[in-house]
């Protein structure tokens, strides 16, 4: 199954949609981002929308890497568009890439997985106690920001 985000006027993800891969195959039999753009084109007339509004996304795709869907493990190949897009997401079309909404104003665009991450590591990953981000500590002290839930 092939995935597609509909995006509004300003690049934001407003619907994600499944279509079948036989609906995204070419006259050869290759599937096709644009075959299936004209599908999802052709199949929501009601939507008044044209193939810019359209961009395919994968499952499989997240912070740059590609992983199998079933294990969750690494898997080779390239990821499509960095990260699967969701309802929120950005299309960014310097970086072709989908980009969650950035959660806090210090948090900073990572390049190499385009996902946001905090201005400070994240305390013990290993640990199993709780910690979560707040950007008013942040604010006053530049050196904290995670606090123990």
């Amino acid at each position: 199954m092939a995935h597609f985000a509909l995006l509004d006027n300003t690049n934001h993800v407003i619907n994600v949609i499944v279509v079948a891969d036989e609906d995204c195959l070419d006259a050869d039999g290759n599937e096709s981002e644009l075959v299936g753009i004209d599908f999802c084109v052709r199949i929501a007339p009601h939507l008044n929308t044209t193939r810019s509004n359209w961009k395919q996304t994968s499952y499989t795709s997240f912070a740059g890497k590609k992983y199998n869907p079933d294990t969750g493990e690494e898997i080779e190949g390239v990821a499509l568009r960095f990260n699967y897009a969701s309802i929120g997401y950005t299309y960014d079309e310097t970086r072709d890439a989908f980009l969650p909404s950035r959660k806090w104003p210090s948090w900073q665009l990572d390049e190499t997985t385009c996902q946001w991450v905090s201005p400070l590591p994240h305390p013990d990953f290993a640990s199993t106690e709780q910690y979560y981000w707040d950007e008013e500590v942040y604010q006053q002290d530049r050196t904290q920001g995670w606090v123990f839930a």
